[in-house]
């Protein structure tokens, strides 16, 4: 078969053109550092690469879940901490004054330094973390406990917020505040009322409430606990599996720098070898033709 000069000049753009596209596929590789460009590299790989984005990014709004989840909680068990500790004081300065000996002066005393430190409670009780009120069930916008004369009620709702920190695993932000605080209040209130009244009896049968009370702020302090323990746990497992998914996406989509400036050296060096060979044959064209 005789090869005519319109079938080499074919052949000629060809080979050219195949070589260009890979050397820009691989200018690209060596420029970016990744390996997969788009859809016509690996449409499978491609396709497994998107997948994996996605659910890496998944876990890592699972992170930032369980770091916000983290905040709120920690917030949380410091102000229930802190109130636990002022309801023992308080118990301890009403159980000071609960026996004969005391007169009405050291209970009148006792009463004021009692809503001092009720008043603190109070505080604990309203606290907020980045605007939200960490105490007032979903009610996160309003102050959740109010107060008059002696009497705190709670306006906020028995319903909590929950956030997603894994796969089927929810994690609520706060708790309501009337099931830690509630029993508290009431306990304050009646000993005041008793210290108030310089009652004996009355004052022992207040410091007996707050059994209960200190019960109930340990139990949500432990609710709260086992809340961080959950988020602390989830975070280490997600860190795991983003590790392991990483590692999966950079073998799909990172270059081999080192091979593919080889192979970019070497799909130089052919067109420089396929442009040389044309125009030795385009020279002894024109020569036959001088000829």
């Amino acid at each position: 078969m005789r090869i005519t000069s319109q079938m080499s000049d074919r052949s000629f753009l060809d080979t050219v053109g195949r070589l260009n596209e890979q050397l820009d596929i691989l200018t690209q590789q060596v420029t970016s550092g990744k390996k997969l460009l788009g859809l016509r590299e690996s449409p499978g790989d491609s396709a497994r690469l998107v997948a994996l984005r996605a659910e890496l990014a998944r876990i890592d709004q699972y992170n930032k879940n369980a770091d916000s989840v983290s905040f709120y909680l920690g917030v949380a068990d410091t102000a229930l901490e802190s109130a636990h500790n002022l309801v023992t004081s308080i118990y301890i300065k009403g159980s000071s004054v609960a026996s004969g000996g005391s007169t009405a002066d050291t209970r009148s005393f006792a009463a004021k330094e009692i809503r001092a430190l009720r008043d603190q409670i109070l505080s604990l009780a309203n606290t907020q973390a980045e605007g939200r009120y960490v105490f007032g069930g979903s009610q996160v916008g309003a102050e959740p406990f109010s107060i008059v004369g002696d009497t705190v009620t709670y306006e906020g709702d028995s319903i909590t917020n929950s956030i997603e920190i894994g796969e089927s695993l929810d994690v609520r932000q706060g708790i309501p505040g009337d099931e830690a605080f509630a029993s508290a209040f009431e306990s304050i209130q009646d000993l005041l009322e008793a210290l108030d009244g310089n009652d004996v009896d009355a004052i022992k049968a207040a410091l007996a409430g707050f059994t209960t009370a200190l019960s109930d702020l340990n139990n949500q302090r432990g609710i709260v606990g086992s809340g961080l323990g959950a988020a602390q746990n989830a975070k280490l497992e997600q860190d795991n599996r983003t590790t392991s998914l990483e590692r999966r996406r950079s073998i799909l989509e990172d270059a081999d720098l080192a091979e593919a400036i080889t192979s970019l050296e070497r799909i130089q060096n052919q067109i420089r070898a396929v442009l040389t060979v044309k125009t030795i044959a385009q020279q002894r064209n024109l020569f036959d033709l001088i000829g």
